[in-house]
């Protein structure tokens, strides 16, 4: 066995990168640092680093063993192996959801009648609950804008969401907004969004806090507020972002 240090320092380097893209997508990372529509193309830099790490190994050691084995073929067989891989790994996951789906279906022909009951109790609460607006994660990019564009429109209506306790310095000490962090790309571009809330307890909460709040929308210098009646503080999600495209 041969040893090319040059090569080696760039063997390394590929590796590094390598095994960040690993991290990223077994770990289901992705979404931390990208929106989700991004997650195609991590698959394929990752695929392509791989061969070009494979290829590189080959570059810094020279194995008589290997002499005769065409690198390209090989680089060539291990992305065929890797596509095969990552469709192997897709399919698995469908199974496994399939799986549960039709768990899901046959509890629910076993248990009919209970579900029934527990549908009509929700279905009346629910009527009983028009006024109160639940902004959350799955609805945030389609209420929250109409809000801001018409803010009177939802006043006096109860509101419950969650989010960071953003407290600005310009802000009166008996404000905060409860903000979200919104992700169109990566997360250079993370915007910081929300609404006002009006709370004397304020000065209680601690910067970037965690909290839900339930209260009563009103409207103040044209603009929406948050009276709020109670903060529950939480435990920040691992993924805390809103993605306006996917």
């Amino acid at each position: 066995m041969r040893l090319n240090k040059r090569e080696l320092i760039d063997l390394i380097i590929l590796f590094f990168i390598t095994s960040i893209f690993y991290y990223l997508i077994i770990g289901d990372n992705i979404e931390i640092f990208l929106n989700p529509r991004m997650n195609k193309y991590i698959i394929f830099a990752f695929i392509i680093f791989v061969a070009l790490t494979i290829n590189q190994f080959f570059n810094a050691f020279t194995i008589n063993t290997f002499r005769d084995v065409r690198r390209g073929a090989l680089v060539f067989l291990v992305l065929i192996l890797a596509f095969i891989s990552l469709i192997y790994r897709n399919d698995l996951k469908k199974e496994l959801v399939n799986e549960e789906i039709n768990k899901e279906i046959s509890y629910e022909e076993d248990n009919f009648n209970e579900i029934y009951k527990i549908t009509e109790r929700l279905n009346s609460e629910n009527k009983e609950d028009k006024n109160t607006i639940v902004l959350n994660s799955d609805n945030y990019t389609r209420i929250f804008p109409n809000i801001m564009e018409n803010p009177n429109e939802f006043k006096g209506k109860k509101i419950k969401t969650e989010g960071l306790a953003y407290k600005p310095k310009e802000i009166n000490n008996n404000e905060f907004t409860i903000a979200r962090e919104v992700m169109s790309c990566c997360v250079a571009d993370v915007q910081i969004v929300g609404l006002m809330c009006q709370y004397d307890n304020s000065v209680d909460l601690k910067e970037n806090e965690w909290v839900s709040v339930e209260g009563v929308m009103d409207v103040k210098d044209n603009k929406p507020v948050i009276n709020v009646k109670e903060v529950i503080k939480l435990k920040k999600p691992k993924n805390s972002y809103i993605y306006p495209i996917q």
